[in-house]
């Protein structure tokens, strides 16, 4: 299991979510690397207005992105980076406020042996939308593909070439990093799931969300209206990029 690389993603200012999640791994034997996740609030204002304009003057998105989600979005950029450049076929990659379930090792085992370094495996267990093709792997492991897959950077294994293709071809700020990550018909590396996941999400266990949120109510009413209109796009350009 120590082949494995696995990067938790922390801020520097949450050092009670990195006990949280080192007390998991403590228990089972296992061992990680910290990856310090970048701040967005700490960001230089003119970094930071550039990519809200992105985003604000998308028709991708419904609202321009706050600090915390550019914080996110840099910070996942970052992991795959890393996995693109390691010497292992595949590198695991998780949030800070994650529970491991108990088959975790096992899991992340069998997954690494049967990688294909092309694709991306989502470790939430999550359905996504219309199953396209699913298989089978030994101890009793099964692998959805889904045509849009779920929303969440919660974690996932990354395959050497997935990550980079990924990193190479996911530009911008146009919409929150888990939203650019679905949109298959854009940059083209396929995602799959888990049938069964071995991490569930756990923000008040660990300390209370890092991103903060809108308060405004304008906002908050505008993103409601406008987010299944987008979501339905996407997942219609989905269906047709793996049709054709």
């Amino acid at each position: 299991m120590n082949t494995i690389p696995i990067y938790i993603v922390n801020l520097d200012r949450s050092p009670e979510r990195l006990t949280y999640i080192q007390r998991q791994f403590s228990k089972r034997n296992l061992e990680f690397d910290r990856m310090p996740a970048i701040d967005g609030a700490k960001l230089p204002k003119s970094e930071l207005d550039s990519y809200k304009n992105e985003s604000k003057n998308s028709l991708s998105h419904y609202a321009a992105l706050s600090n915390g989600e550019i914080g996110c979005s840099l910070s996942q950029k970052q992991s795959w980076s890393i996995a693109a450049k390691s010497r292992h076929r595949a590198t695991v990659v998780l949030e800070d406020d994650v529970q491991i379930s108990d088959k975790f090792s096992s899991v992340i085992q069998s997954l690494y042996e049967n990688m294909d370094e092309n694709i991306i495996i989502d470790l939430k267990g999550k359905k996504g939308f219309f199953e396209l093709e699913r298989i089978h792997l030994p101890n009793d492991i099964s692998l959805v593909h889904y045509s849009t897959p779920p929303l969440g950077t919660q974690g996932a294994i990354f395959g050497k070439q997935a990550a980079s293709h990924l990193f190479n071809n996911v530009k911008g700020f146009k919409a929150p990093i888990d939203n650019l990550m679905q949109q298959i018909y854009q940059h083209k590396v396929e995602i799959w799931s888990l049938e069964e996941g071995c991490i569930s999400h756990e923000t008040e266990a660990s300390g209370g969300a890092s991103i903060a949120r809108s308060r405004n109510m304008f906002k908050k009413i505008l993103n409601e209206i406008s987010r299944p209109f987008w979501r339905s796009y996407v997942k219609l350009r989905n269906l047709v990029h793996h049709k054709f």
